[in-house]
């Protein structure tokens, strides 16, 4: 597997990471300021279930980013040798991720952003854009090395003790009294 197809896989995490942090809020959001009868079941008072909706987004949206993120690295590693491209795929990881939510994000922002000018508005709106985008791009990075080492050392831990691939590297009986 070479950089571009790991950088274009993680900038497709990105982009789904960004999707699965923001647009379920977003959505949310539009229901109540619009009111989209029946399209979500209500739990007691609109506000409840306001609160309910928006309580479980906060709840599954790191737990879904990160299960992503961690079968991004599991699928990189049985591509490539992990224990000696480690720091370029995890470098690879960020940029590709930080492309692909980086220009999720803008999109995004032009959709929310408002018309005004000015120092200070420009201000917010780039740092919107970096909380957008940075914890989407360092749980993606960090959860696809994750993957990519769970998957490695799965793969050590099946090699029989005493080899190159896995164990200690020591004889078995090196720990044990010798016999006389």
């Amino acid at each position: 597997m070479d950089s571009r197809r790991i950088g274009v896989l993680a900038g497709i995490a990105g982009v789904l990471g960004l999707a699965v942090q923001h647009v379920p809020s977003f959505l949310l959001g539009r229901w109540v300021d619009e009111g989209y009868e029946g399209a979500l079941p209500m739990i007691g008072t609109a506000g409840q279930t306001v609160v309910t909706y928006n309580l479980l987004i906060e709840i599954m949206t790191p737990l879904l980013l990160f299960v992503l993120a961690v079968g991004l690295g599991y699928y990189i590693a049985r591509e490539v040798d992990v224990a000696e491209d480690y720091r370029h795929i995890g470098r690879t990881i960020a940029i590709g991720s930080t492309v692909g939510s980086a220009l999720a994000a803008a999109l995004f922002m032009l959709e929310i952003s408002t018309t005004t000018s000015g120092a200070l508005a420009a201000f917010f709106l780039l740092a919107s854009f970096a909380a957008m985008v940075v914890p989407v791009v360092l749980i993606i990075t960090i959860g696809a090395l994750a993957g990519a080492a769970t998957s490695y050392f799965q793969t050590v831990d099946n090699s029989p003790p005493g080899t190159a691939e896995g164990g200690t590297g020591t004889p078995p009986d090196s720990h044990s009294e010798p016999t006389r």
